[in-house]
């Protein structure tokens, strides 16, 4: 066909085989370069799949624009909660097979995460997209030496935003990469954190979701 139209297609199955048919999904549209239309409420599918994102509420467009950006965006990003994250695109630059880590290198750096299980063999150069949660990035003004955490990346402020009582949204520019931090007021606080200030972003392996 010159064009695939999915109205979720994973929603009655449990997350197992959720796991197992996406990468066919991700195939199909690489290699044979067929259009997909699909409709999803989940957000780990659409970090997924998606190239161009329409968003709807009350049936009306809420925002349309290129899957990365728009899910970076702080209004956006606090609309789907703890869901809240960043979606980066690279490829892989390396594999560790003594530790069973990839290496993504993307225009902002690169960062180690842990390939899920059962997934297919992957190859250097492959292309890649991982995403990062804003709840499991911590940010730093200093770059620690004695850590578990693979991967700190250094990164610009853009902007604050409230999420609820306690907590803020903070947008990171990764030289041209977006990511998102949640953190707590009192934290910011401490740290100063203002527009264009520079920090570290601090993001454990094994919370990177491939």
């Amino acid at each position: 066909p010159r064009l695939l139209l999915m109205d979720e297609p994973l929603a009655s199955l449990d997350a197992a085989r959720k796991a197992e048919l996406l990468p066919w999904f991700e195939r199909l549209a690489r290699e044979l370069r067929i259009p997909v239309l699909y409709v999803t409420h989940a957000l780990d599918e659409v970090a997924r799949l998606a190239d161009h994102l329409l968003l709807l509420e009350g049936g009306r467009v809420r925002a349309q624009g290129p899957a990365q950006a728009l899910l970076g965006q702080l209004d956006i990003a606090r609309a789907h909660g703890d869901a809240a994250g960043a979606i980066i695109d690279g490829r892989i630059g390396a594999i560790d097979g003594t530790h069973h880590l990839l290496q993504l290198d993307f225009a902002g750096g690169a960062i180690h995460c842990v390939p899920p299980p059962g997934s297919a063999p992957r190859a250097v150069g492959q292309p890649l997209r991982v995403r990062v949660l804003a709840r499991d990035v911590s940010l730093a003004l200093t770059q620690a030496r004695d850590s578990s955490i693979l991967n700190v990346l250094p990164a610009t402020v853009q902007a604050l935003a409230d999420d609820g009582p306690a907590q803020l949204l903070v947008a990171l520019d990764l030289s041209g990469t977006r990511l998102l931090a949640r953190i707590t007021r009192k934290s910011a606080a401490q740290l100063g954190l203002g527009p264009g200030q520079r920090v570290f972003a601090q993001i454990k392996g094994v919370a990177v979701l491939d």
